[in-house]
């Protein structure tokens, strides 16, 4: 099953991946204004708890899909990376953001949204699948990690319609940071307070 051009565990994962971190958004949020130890705790007790029950998420959107297939006999479980990877994903670009952008920086909030949304934004294209779902797959941007089709071709006996590259993952990756460096970067200039000029 998919939702839109996302499988619905690719699906499942990404949402799961965007209320983590902003949950974690709104506790450090509050934790930052937060005098008392005490609930300094409990805050950061809610942003654990809220890692932990991640792959609940995922599981309880991908459930009714499970029992489909299991009805008509197909096994349709998916890689245990899907449940582990969006609180992991989360916790590492927490850590990254907070390195990234300067606490005292005055126009944080927006500097903040532009990194997460310039990261949701990359995640969602290497989620989806560029191809016509169902008959072939490519999934990768800008670089095809995935892909498989329906028109086998065969050359030396080699598959030419499917394969992966561990490759192409990485440098995905790394285009990821390098773009959100950048637009981190860009914001936090664009948006810097222009001296005054006296006449």
């Amino acid at each position: 099953m998919y939702i839109w051009r996302l499988p619905l565990i690719n699906f499942a994962a990404l949402l799961a991946f965007i209320a983590v971190v902003a949950w974690w958004e709104i506790l450090a949020f509050y934790r930052q204004r937060c005098d008392r130890e005490v609930l300094r705790g409990v805050l950061f007790g809610a942003g654990i708890t809220a890692a932990l029950l991640s792959p609940l998420l995922v599981h309880a959107i991908v459930a009714p899909e499970l029992r489909y297939l299991a009805a008509r006999g197909v096994d349709g479980r998916s890689s245990w990376i899907f449940y582990a990877a969006p609180p992991l994903a989360a916790a590492t670009l927490f850590h990254g953001s907070r390195r990234l952008i300067r606490p005292l920086d005055p126009h944080r909030d927006r500097t903040v949204a532009v990194f997460w949304s310039t990261i949701v934004t990359f995640t969602l294209l290497n989620l989806a699948n560029w191809c016509n779902p169902g008959w072939c797959a490519h999934f990768g941007f800008p670089f095809r990690y995935l892909w498989w089709s329906d028109a086998i071709v065969i050359m030396n006996g080699v598959s030419l319609s499917a394969g992966t590259s561990l490759l192409a993952l990485l440098a995905n990756v790394a285009c990821a940071v390098a773009v959100t460096i950048l637009a981190v970067h860009l914001a936090g200039r664009a948006w810097k307070p222009r001296a005054q000029t006296r006449v």
